[in-house]
């Protein structure tokens, strides 16, 4: 069956560029007779076979026909290309079609094709057509370039069409004006509601179309990645929920200035559901707006001005939201954030400050019920201003936990922790620096650089292999020679070029019984367009890489917006363009968002690290290792995406002796100290894109028979983990079945949760 033809939509006819024929053409419109011309100019790029009888049956004849809409340009008088106008109204009474559009191969590359459909609108818009809209095929690459600079952009009949976008933009040179069409907004970003008694009721209101757009950006999306149950109270539709508000765990307010929004009726439910026994969460700011009975129960004593502030300092760790950060340590913003100015009682704490000790979240307790409230704007976490995988993340999901009736439940990403080495080559020491990394219970992921590796060092793998869990996988064939993409040139390799140093690459592995991982991380990060189909046929699933095809790591790169926060370190999202391979990235590397929806990778500022050594071990170049590899980790971990060690070999060699035992050391600490789980990269992989093809659609709780009740929907191939917290904020972690389209379960609380 015949591909659909894709379609490309002009919303308006507004600001149409003037209409100029170059010397030698002229345009004219339809006269009697024409049809031979017209078949003349199809027959040499739409159909074949046209005669004059077809032409008529299909066009001429047609009650569509507008003669005066079917516009030839003329070049000494031979019609040489056309189109013409058919008011289908396929998108409205007011929308036409630019149809049959065709230029004879002598004139092509000359514009005709641009300035007969310009023709066109200029004739729509003259006889009062609002909109146009065209049908056109992947492969007529010069035609699209002309209708993206006409203003049409692609829309989308069924989501194939994206995917078949995602392969025209590679052949194209208009990335800046219409990728943003391209990329589908992230399923992070839509509302997706959960039933039950233990879900929170977050409150909007998309009236307010800006903070409405932000929140879903920020809040939603981070309920999403957590997969924390709620339902939605949008205030633009409903001004009280339709379920008793004692029926939720908590109230989250999630947007900026709602206030304004919100009745007295509704203050004084939320008012008494708090203080019977459900959270409140703020993350609105703008609290001089709310109805008073709502500021009368808020942990503090009067708000004041507002103040703007440009740096975050969790000023001490002694509660559940902060334990786990460092006293006094400062989070710098990229904007300076609007910040309200209040009074606190001593009794109620402040977690988080600014430079200047103004309360930036505060917490209490009215009644049986829990209260935070954020003081700073929720552009906190728009990655414009801060941003989620910067270092607060565990403190937002602490914050509703702490706060929301017990027990608590959530499906977010165990602590899984991984780990790398890139660009290895046994050179030195012929792999010997693994040996003390299986030893400790790792299952590295270790990136090979194929010419690299001298003919002992292979038989050396093949050894490791035979007896131990170790990932190979063949990342380059040099230190600055990618395997996958030229990374001097910074060009793709042609197909048969790339297929053949593959070949090569994987025979090496084969020949000496060396399983290659399903987890893709070439050097640098980079890989041709043509490098996804073989890669993912020979059954590689999982990426590391945050690019998208044919990007050099030194170039701006397309910031495509992966799930869950659009953050190019912080990614569990299929590779746009390519749903069969799953990107799993938790690397808070600093980068820059730039003009025209790209960013770039930059360099961390040189900031001394603490010293994580044992006192007699204080080389400058082991302290920084160790900084930063644990300290990658712990923000991997406290977003609830993984925490990953990922290190050059060329670091872990140039250590001095003894140096390399005493940093394993101290990462297995970190290790038991977070709790967590030593993981297969692989493995990551496989449970990241099942959690996030699953959602715990149902979570409610039976009280007297202290029982959890829950579903799942999706499907999961792998075992998932729900985790449950008690009325300490303790996590207990439970797995289920493997499942398809929808999952139910329960569970008997009392003594599993004491164990």
């Amino acid at each position: 069956m015949a591909e659909q033809q894709l379609h490309m939509i002009r919303s308006n006819l507004d600001d149409l560029p003037d209409l100029i024929i170059p010397e030698g053409y002229a345009l004219r419109t339809y006269q009697p007779g024409d049809e031979a011309a017209w078949c003349a100019i199809m027959e040499t790029g739409i159909g074949s076979n046209w005669t004059i009888e077809e032409c008529r049956a299909q066009i001429t004849g047609q009650d569509l026909f507008l003669p005066d809409g079917l516009f030839f340009i003329v070049y000494d008088g031979e019609p040489v290309a056309a189109a013409c106008v058919w008011p289908t109204a396929l998108y409205g009474p007011t929308s036409a079609q630019v149809h049959m559009v065709c230029a004879k191969p002598a004139h092509r590359g000359k514009g005709l094709g641009y300035l007969v459909t310009l023709a066109l609108l200029h004739y729509m818009r003259d006889h009062d057509y609002e909109s146009s809209y065209l049908g056109t095929d992947d492969f007529r690459i010069p035609a699209i370039k002309s209708y993206l600079r006409l203003g049409f952009e692609p829309a989308y009949l069924e989501d194939s069409h994206r995917v078949r976008w995602a392969a025209i933009f590679s052949d194209t040179d208009q990335t800046d004006q219409w990728w943003r069409h391209v990329r589908p907004e992230p399923a992070s970003y839509q509302i997706r509601e959960a039933s039950g008694n233990r879900v929170l009721l977050v409150i909007l209101d998309h009236s307010q179309q800006d903070t409405y757009n932000r929140a879903r950006r920020t809040i939603l999306s981070a309920l999403y990645h957590l997969d924390i149950p709620y339902r939605v109270l949008d205030l633009a539709e409903d001004r009280e929920p339709s379920q008793a508000l004692s029926t939720h765990q908590a109230v989250i307010l999630a947007q900026e200035g709602l206030g304004d929004s919100l009745s007295e009726s509704l203050a004084r439910q939320m008012v008494k559901a708090v203080c019977d026994g459900i959270g409140f969460i703020s993350f609105d700011h703008c609290i001089d707006r709310y109805p008073e009975s709502l500021i009368a129960i808020l942990p503090v004593n009067s708000a004041q001005t507002r103040h703007e502030t440009q740096r975050v300092v969790v000023p001490a760790s002694d509660h559940f939201i902060v334990r786990t950060h460092e006293p006094e340590k400062r989070h710098n913003l990229r904007q300076t954030l609007e910040l309200m100015c209040v009074e606190t009682p001593g009794h109620n704490p402040a977690l988080l400050e600014t430079d200047g000790q103004m309360p930036v979240m505060v917490v209490g307790q009215v009644g049986e019920g829990r209260i935070v409230q954020y003081l700073v704007s929720p552009r906190l976490w728009d990655a414009a201003y801060y941003g989620h995988g910067e270092g607060l993340d565990d403190v937002f999901w602490k914050s509703i936990v702490w706060a929301s009736r017990k027990p608590f439940v959530m499906k977010a990403m165990p602590s899984y922790m991984t780990f790398q080495v890139q660009h290895a080559s046994g050179a030195s020491d012929g792999f010997d620096w693994l040996r003390p990394v299986l030893s400790r219970g790792w299952t590295p992921y270790v990136g090979v650089l194929t010419e690299e590796v001298h003919t002992d060092d292979w038989a050396i793998m093949a050894d490791i292999a035979s007896t131990d869990n170790v990932i190979w996988y063949p990342q380059g064939m040099t230190e600055k020679r990618g395997l996958y993409y030229h990374h001097p040139r910074s060009q793709a390799y042609h197909d048969n070029e790339l297929r053949a140093r593959m070949a090569q690459a994987e025979e090496k592995f084969k020949q000496h019984g060396i399983p290659i991982g399903h987890t893709f991380y070439p050097s640098y990060g980079e890989y041709g367009r043509n490098a996804v189909p073989m890669i993912m046929g020979a059954e590689v699933r999982y990426s590391l890489s945050p690019f998208l095809p044919n990007e050099a790591q030194l170039a701006d790169h397309i910031h495509w917006e992966p799930g869950p926060y659009g953050h190019p370190g912080f990614i569990l999202d299929d590779l746009f363009g390519f749903p069969g391979l799953f990107v799993t990235r938790a690397d808070p590397e600093p980068y820059e968002l730039i003009q025209n929806r790209r960013f770039r990778i930059t360099k961390p500022s040189a900031v001394p690290g603490r010293n994580l050594l044992e006192p007699g071990l204080r080389p400058p170049r082991t302290i920084n290792i160790v900084d930063k590899i644990i300290s990658s980790a712990k923000m991997g971990l406290d977003a609830r995406f993984y925490g990953g060690i990922m290190l050059k070999e060329q670091d872990i060699i140039s250590l001095a002796p003894g140096e390399w035992e005493v940093i394993l050391d101290r990462i297995d600490s970190f290790v038991s100290d977070t709790g967590a789980i030593k993981m297969a990269q692989d493995a990551v992989g496989a449970y990241a894109r099942s959690k996030v093809q699953a959602h715990l659609a149902h979570a409610s709780y039976e009280k007297d028979a202290d029982e959890l009740h829950v579903a799942f929907t999706g499907s999961s191939t792998v075992p998932l983990h729900l985790q449950i917290f008690d009325d300490s904020c303790r996590e207990r972690a439970l797995a289920f079945d493997t499942f398809e389209e929808r999952l139910e379960e329960s569970i008997q609380l009392g003594e599993w949760l004491s164990e």
